[in-house]
């Protein structure tokens, strides 16, 4: 798509000193499509279909009909948007593209919509046109060939005592220093020593004490424009062994939690545990500099005076089992993983160490099917029924590929094993089957179990806990609520158990080890200034 850029100021009204000042701009893009020929998919061997393209093109799960979108630089976030398009220059569809066309979803003119966001400070407005149409006048659908997109920005006057304002740092810290950045795949506490730095390329003659990390935690970002989002790193707090004598040696090594990729939510609904994927990348990084000052490091959370609310003796643990390997639709966010088609049953095995039977478990899942007719997947934990997920038959419109199924259950479990077997019930030989995830919340005792292990528990605001850990007396506790902001828990041990006591905000996390065995990051590069 080629195009060029212009814009305009209209008005610019300078008001009273106490009100900011009100302008409205308006933006021209010049675009133009490069359309080719009809693109055929293949799903599987018992279904292919075409679709309509051109280069760049986006499309809706279930349509042939592509979709221009595209985001532009605009002055400033807090504006009132509208967009339209004119200078237009249209072709007419040839009839095998207008035999894919949903006839009766196709509008009389080019659809036009617009919202807005921002990202790293730049605000920017985001255009999407439905490049189809059909013309009552010629009696023909039509494709768009060319056009100018104008987007409209008017400022939102709000005085300055009522408007909410929003910072953004005016220079990345990336912008100076010496930088390696690291990838890691999973939660938990991660470990570096003097040597792996040095291989990669960190220059080790530097005071430990100015050895920096920074990140800011793994999973996908907010999509919603108002939710709080980082718009720089983040220093994260480490603890570096051996940095006393301000003197970098082999046998030191730094400590700090990281993120994965695989985000849990708190469901208030449901009051359980949501995995968000993110669908963008497998890991999440973190970058390791030196300052020109003490950096960041584990200090102690301060403990609550008052008496404990609440005894906390259990906490919930939760699982998934995911694999993005498939797009069924070749388009869209839904990736899937195991096919149900000859092979209709698969079992897969969770592991939830000293799990309480007598609390309710929770499954959420979520499938796919391709079939005429309706199906549905069974869900079985050692054999005992748990629920049955239907799945409705796919239209035979063809343009639709396939049908999601989701639902939940809570469900005892028999023991700290959950086999679940998973049951494709087909009802024609054509059906296939698809599994997008299996999600497990569970409670277990607070009984430390591994090297590592996270627990969390969800509480009434202000709530004041008091933690009973069962486990050997070499263990260190981090409060790990806040990810990008670790601290240590101090915690008195009697008994072969470690209580400590933590005032609560609706959700509090941890993470205990035992200082035996570390995650370990894996070397990226190293980052130029930017």
């Amino acid at each position: 798509m080629l195009h060029r850029v212009r814009f305009f100021i209209l008005l610019f009204v300078a008001i009273a000193p106490f009100v900011l000042l009100a302008q409205t701009i308006n933006y021209r893009f010049d675009e133009q499509l490069q359309w080719q020929s009809i693109q055929h998919i293949t799903i599987d061997e018992n279904y292919v279909f075409d679709r309509l393209r051109f280069a760049g093109a986006f499309y809706n799960n279930q349509s042939p009909v592509p979709f221009f979108r595209k985001q532009y630089p605009i002055h400033s976030s807090d504006v009132s948007l509208s967009a339209s398009i004119n200078t237009l220059v249209t072709g007419k569809l040839s009839e095998a593209e207008r035999n894919l066309l949903p006839t009766s979803e196709i509008d009389t003119s080019f659809n036009v919509e617009v919202g807005k966001g921002i990202s790293r400070g730049q605000a920017f407005a985001v255009v999407k046109v439905v490049p189809v149409r059909f013309n009552p006048k010629l009696n023909r659908y039509e494709k768009l060939l060319s056009f100018t997109i104008i987007i409209n920005t008017e400022d939102v006057q709000e005085t300055s005592s009522s408007m909410t304002s929003r910072s953004y740092a005016s220079n990345s810290v990336l912008s100076a220093g010496n930088w390696i950045k690291v990838k890691v795949t999973e939660s938990g506490i991660y470990k570096i020593t003097y040597n792996e730095l040095s291989q990669m390329g960190f220059d080790v003659s530097v005071n430990p004490k100015n050895i920096a990390v920074y990140g800011n935690g793994g999973g996908l970002l907010p999509e919603q424009n108002d939710l709080f989002r980082y718009d720089d790193l983040v220093e994260n707090p480490i603890r570096l062994v051996g940095e006393e004598d301000n003197q970098f040696n082999p046998g030191d090594y730094l400590l700090f939690y990281a993120q994965g990729s695989v985000k849990w939510v708190h469901d208030k609904i449901t009051n359980t545990f949501r995995h968000q994927n993110n669908i963008y990348d497998d890991y999440a990084y973190y970058f390791i500099t030196v300052l020109n000052r003490p950096a960041k490091r584990i200090t102690e959370e301060e403990t609550p005076v008052a008496n404990a609310d609440v005894t906390v003796n259990s906490f919930i643990d939760y699982a998934v089992h995911e694999l993005d390997e498939k797009n069924i639709a070749s388009t869209g966010r839904l990736w899937v993983g195991e096919v149900f088609d000859f092979n209709t049953d698969q079992s897969f095995q969770f592991s939830f160490p000293n799990l309480i039977t007598t609390e309710p478990a929770y499954f959420r899942g979520s499938f796919a099917a391709f079939s005429p007719t309706s199906t549905s997947f069974k869900i079985l934990d050692n054999n005992v029924p748990i629920t049955s997920i239907p799945v409705s038959a796919t239209p035979g419109n063809g343009y639709s590929f396939g049908q999601p199924g989701t639902g939940s259950k809570t469900f005892l479990a028999k023991d700290d094993n959950l086999n679940i077997e998973v049951q494709y019930q087909r009802t024609s030989n054509s059906s296939t089957g698809y599994l997008d995830y299996l999600e497990f919340n569970v409670h277990r005792s607070l009984i430390m179990s591994g090297t590592q292990m996270m627990f969390r528990n969800i509480f009434t605001d202000g709530t004041t806990a008091q933690y009973g850990l069962q486990g050997s007396n070499n263990l260190t506790i981090w409060d790990i609520t806040d990810p990008v902001d670790a601290k240590k828990v101090s915690a008195s041990y009697s008994g072969n158990k470690f209580t400590f006591k933590t005032l609560v905000e609706s959700v509090k996390s941890f993470i205990a080890f035992d200082g035996t065995e570390f995650k370990t990051v894996e070397f990226v590069e190293k980052v130029a200034n930017q």
